[in-house]
């Protein structure tokens, strides 16, 4: 009887750590060129390159990629590198 216990408690630790792992995984990092076009935002930008993660993040990685970048000084013309998670 304990060793059934142990081999139920022991897959299901190894279930929750798969799942916590896969809810924590990274978004395969794919950076890109993107010319910044008039009207253009960094929350509508992360909208074709997000994948549905939550554009919060998306934002967050532009600004690791663009040091310097100011979300209210976007110019039309302006070349940044921006994470692709398609």
């Amino acid at each position: 009887m304990r060793v059934d216990a142990l081999i139920v408690f022991i897959v299901f630790v190894l279930m929750t750590l798969a799942t916590a792992l896969t809810r924590c995984a990274p978004h395969p990092e794919h950076v890109v060129t993107a010319v910044v076009q008039r009207g253009d935002t960094l929350w509508g930008m992360s909208a074709e390159r997000r994948n549905g993660a939550d554009p919060r993040e998306w934002i967050y990685r532009a600004y690791q990629l663009n040091p310097g970048l100011k979300a209210d000084g976007l110019r039309p013309g302006q070349v940044l590198q921006v994470p692709d998670w398609r």
